[in-house]
């Protein structure tokens, strides 16, 4: 993973400290929430002055806010502008105010980054249309979007891979570069939803000579297996078409088993 300079030095300028700036740059890119736990994890120390300066930091320059989170204690939301267009992330929705299934889907996705820092993500639209358009040559109309309304009658914006599940290769194993999709399951074990993104998410895995691995990041816990033995009935259910569409663009080549808020 790198951070680079430019986005580094922007932080600073709001006064925080190098450990700080970097775990922010990380929530900002992808999560936009985030636990002291995580933060304590990102920088390896146990809670005390420092995790307690760092929330009282970013609550004075009203950079987050804090709301109860379940039965956890409280989660901080990171929802100032002038921080995001600091390291040109203004586009991003993570400043909106989000369902508990969204926010408890942004910590498990900020677990993953915080846990994984090994490999080289890509962390902005830009970046993956890039990726994909451009040295893979895959059309961009076929790439998983959204169409948004714009603030003017009649005029709309398109956006690519909202979903925003960590997307990543590691950089030293193949060249080029394969890159690796995943899943979030936020823990309610809804084959909709994977179906939905694992579908949208064939058109970029297909198009490889060798396919792209990918990972589902379970909430529980539990390696997600390709019988999909945590839900046998739904599973069982599908035709074999779609069964075999499933999970073409979702070889699991590894598992990461997450639970966050530990």
């Amino acid at each position: 993973m790198k951070f680079l300079p430019i986005h580094i030095d922007a932080l600073h300028g709001f006064g925080y400290t190098e450990e700080e700036t970097r775990f922010l740059y990380l929530v900002a890119t992808h999560s936009g929430y985030f636990t002291c736990q995580q933060f304590l994890h990102f920088i390896q120390t146990k809670p005390g002055k420092r995790s307690v300066a760092f929330a009282q930091k970013v609550i004075e320059k009203k950079h987050a806010k804090t709301k109860p989170y379940l039965r956890h204690g409280r989660v901080f939301h990171l929802f100032s502008r002038n921080l995001y267009e600091a390291i040109g992330r203004e586009n991003v929705r993570f400043r909106r105010v989000h369902s508990t299934q969204y926010i408890r889907m942004r910590l498990i996705a900020l677990d993953f980054v915080l846990r994984d820092q090994d490999v080289t993500y890509l962390e902005t639209e830009e970046q993956k249309l890039t990726f994909f358009c451009d040295q893979m040559g895959i059309a961009k109309k076929i790439l998983p979007h959204k169409r948004y309304s714009g603030a003017i009658k009649g005029q709309f914006t398109d956006r690519y891979f909202v979903d925003k599940f960590p997307m990543f290769y590691n950089p030293s194993v193949s060249l080029p570069p394969v890159v690796t999709l995943s899943f979030i399951d936020p823990g309610f074990e809804s084959m909709e939803s994977f179906m939905t993104s694992s579908l949208e998410q064939q058109t970029c895995s297909s198009n490889y000579t060798t396919p792209s691995p990918g990972v589902v990041i379970d909430s529980k816990g539990t390696m997600v297996k390709p019988e999909l033995e945590v839900l046998p009935s739904l599973w069982s259910s599908l035709t074999p078409q779609l069964q075999s569409e499933c999970w073409k663009s979702w070889l699991l080549a590894r598992a990461q088993v997450l639970s966050p808020l530990e």
